[in-house]
């Protein structure tokens, strides 16, 4: 990526990772989660994996994230009994750059490897994103959607039912889901 300079250009505001928690124990397919940072010339946020704090052993990067939260499938290659170390790159249009404290998580799948739903949330009528709705995995847990109407949600194996809610909005139904170890599955739903 080229970024052109901006005199003055500040970096954007600091902001701290959520989840997974410091010295937490996860699977190799997790969901991660920072607060919200700001920058007058919009942003994107930029997720690091390394066996090293200070990541000079980077195994994983995503980058380019337009929400505060990040999937991580088997396809990332996280071996299992493995510390992790993880921070978040904030960076705006000019390439100012905001890192977030780096936290630690161990990985353990004894009780066997889950999978992960992802997607967006949007009106079917305008195309708009929706964001504050719930979504909510049957047996798996609930969450609702960011600013952007993205959501994001560690799931265990097997079938699943899929039901979003949104005060105005017809729910979504319900949406059958089945999750194969490590699965990263995108199931995006516009509401009416």
């Amino acid at each position: 990526v080229v970024y052109r300079n901006k005199p003055g250009n500040g970096a954007p505001v600091a902001f701290d990772p959520q989840s997974p928690a410091d010295g937490s124990e996860q699977k190799t397919a997790l969901v991660f989660d920072w607060t919200d940072s700001s920058d007058t010339d919009g942003l994107t946020y930029s997720l690091i994996l390394s066996k090293q704090t200070d990541s000079s052993a980077i195994v994983y990067q995503q980058e380019d994230l337009s929400a505060s939260m990040a999937a991580v499938g088997a396809n990332a290659g996280l071996q299992d009994l493995t510390t992790y170390y993880w921070k978040v790159l904030a960076v705006d249009s000019f390439g100012a750059v905001m890192t977030s404290p780096t936290w630690s998580f161990t990985t353990n799948n004894t009780n066997g490897l889950g999978g992960i739903v992802k997607g967006l949330v949007t009106d079917q009528t305008t195309g708009a994103v929706v964001s504050g709705a719930t979504v909510t995995i049957i047996g798996a847990g609930s969450t609702i959607t960011a600013a952007n109407g993205a959501y994001l949600l560690s799931v265990p194996t097997g079938n699943m039912v899929l039901t979003i809610d949104k005060a105005g909005f017809t729910g979504s139904g319900s949406i059958n889901l089945s999750i194969a170890s490590g699965d990263v599955i995108t199931r995006n739903v516009q509401l009416v």
